[in-house]
């Protein structure tokens, strides 16, 4: 219970620093959280390409037809994360050019 009253002795000290931190117009709201999402995507990206390669580089240390299997399933599988997020960062792009212009 005084952990709890620590945390919110804390929050409630720290209201006008995020008070001040807020955005004033949409604009900067949707600026704000565009360019979360694309941080966000960032990440995944680079955690797909590490899943991806390293499942391919654990497949080839394998012999048999079923870690054949397992590769060309991890291959696909990553390919199309990969063709996703860059798709995500395609319309995060059009969207940033569409509300911001061309800057």
């Amino acid at each position: 219970m005084n952990t709890l009253y620590k945390i919110l002795a804390l929050a409630v000290l720290s209201l006008p620093y995020t008070a001040s931190a807020a955005p004033q117009s949409l604009k900067e709201l949707a600026n704000i959280l565009l360019n979360v999402i694309e941080k966000a995507t960032s990440m995944l990206v680079l955690a797909t390409f590490l899943f991806f390669f390293l499942a391919i580089a654990l497949s080839l240390f394998k012999s048999g037809d079923a870690a054949r299997k397992r590769m060309r399933e991890n291959m696909l599988w990553g390919i199309l994360a990969l063709f996703v997020l860059v798709s995500i960062w395609g319309i995060l792009h059009l969207l940033r050019t569409t509300l911001f212009g061309a800057s």
